[in-house]
């Protein structure tokens, strides 16, 4: 029986190698604009055609003869003549500004609209002068501006030759001595000092009085190897204790001790582990996994590989021979016995030797069986058959046939 395909096939362009057109010894019946078969009887290739008018009422169809001659030239775009029937001769047609000849195309240079540029104009954009229409040379200049000298072939900061590498020129007064200390008083009449150089060192030990405690800096070096949090915390642990980061206008995201669950917890984020140590599993060991709460938050727990495996519908390969325990064999149709305990079975057949995929015809009649049905008698061990179980029902998102817990 022939393999039903029921969505177009792309091909992406390939070829279609050693295939044969549809044999008939007469049209089929119901045919489709573009179906096409070979007549047995007339030797002959036929394709069905449909026309259409401007209001897509049928003009005319059948099937034709594609063995014949072209059936219409069409002049297209800036081409005039064509025809359904005979010689027929495409011309290229004339337009505005161009010209043509028995055997050449060209510009129409006399043509006014070659040679007219008077309502072209150059503008001269911010910080340009000059400009105008392009009937005459012209020259655009760069403005001079506050802070800046323009020379007849250069631009560069006024008084530019007292610039001084690493030191930054300020306008005003009142500046500290101190070549590397700058003094600003905000609008309270607090004053603010910023040490410059290459670093500021206290010898003895730092405190710091006030509530909050700011570091403007990209790096911070500490040399304590453990960093205490909460060390003003008491008697019975009370308050939670981690890391949080300021995200700007996005929601901040913290790593806390969660003193109530005692855990530690991303509150409502993701959590990623840049490295995992790899192993070749088998049923007893394990993944780890989490226990859906909410969302995607949940305690970290493990299930062997087995369990795993039987929950998402592994893969399985059987070898397509009779003497094997999971398969049997009627005429050219094989049946395998699987334990996935679904119908929602997918099958791939491939050779066993070229492990090239090849296409027949497969059923699932039952839960625990798959059908393979040849066209003619193959070689047993030949091929072998993978399947696989979708377990999850995306309608519901409930899991089908399985007696324990996810």
């Amino acid at each position: 029986m022939a393999i039903n395909y029921l969505s177009s096939i792309n091909l992406g362009k390939l070829e279609i190698q050693n295939a044969r057109v549809h044999n008939l010894a007469s049209a089929p019946s119901n045919p489709v604009a573009g179906q096409i078969y070979y007549d047995t009887t007339s030797f002959t290739m036929y394709f069905y055609k449909i026309v259409y008018d401007g209001s897509n009422n049928i003009i005319s169809q059948g099937w034709v003869d594609i063995q014949g001659d072209i059936q219409e030239v069409i002049a297209g775009d800036g081409l005039t003549g064509g025809g359904a029937s005979g010689s027929v001769t495409l011309n290229v047609g004339a337009g505005t500004g161009i010209t043509v000849a028995a055997d050449s195309v060209g510009l129409d240079t006399l043509h006014t609209r070659n040679v007219a540029h008077d309502s072209i104009t150059l503008t001269a954009g911010a910080g340009l002068t000059g400009g105008g229409d392009i009937t005459t040379s012209r020259t655009f200049a760069v403005g001079a501006g506050t802070g800046i000298t323009v020379n007849a072939d250069s631009i560069e900061l006024t008084n530019s030759g007292n610039l001084t590498q690493y030191k930054l020129l300020m306008w005003g007064a009142n500046q500290l001595e101190q070549p590397n200390i700058t003094r600003t008083v905000d609008q309270s009449s607090n004053e603010t000092i910023t040490f410059g150089g290459a670093a500021v060192v206290i010898a003895g030990n730092l405190t710091v009085n006030g509530t909050t405690t700011s570091v403007n800096s990209n790096e911070v070096n500490i040399g304590d190897s453990i960093i205490k949090l909460n060390s003003d915390e008491t008697g019975t642990a009370s308050q939670n204790a981690g890391f949080e980061v300021e995200r700007g206008t996005d929601a901040n995201v913290s790593f806390i001790w969660d003193e109530t669950n005692d855990y530690f917890s991303t509150i409502d984020q993701p959590f990623h582990i840049g490295n995992v140590a790899t192993m070749t599993p088998d049923g007893t060991d394990f993944f780890y996994m989490y226990e859906n709460a909410t969302g995607e938050t949940g305690i970290v727990k493990k299930a062997n590989v087995n369990t795993v495996a039987d929950l998402l519908g592994a893969p399985k390969w059987f070898t397509l021979d009779s003497t094997q325990d999971s398969v049997s064999k009627v005429g050219n149709t094989y049946t395998i016995t699987h334990d996935y305990n679904t119908q929602r079975i997918m099958v791939q057949v491939v050779d066993s030797t070229t492990f090239e995929t090849v296409f027949v015809d497969t059923a699932r009649p039952t839960t625990s069986t798959v059908t393979i049905a040849f066209a003619a008698t193959v070689t047993e061990g030949a091929y072998i058959a993978i399947l696989s179980a979708a377990k999850l029902n995306g309608d519901s998102l409930v899991y089908e046939g399985l007696t324990q817990s996810p």
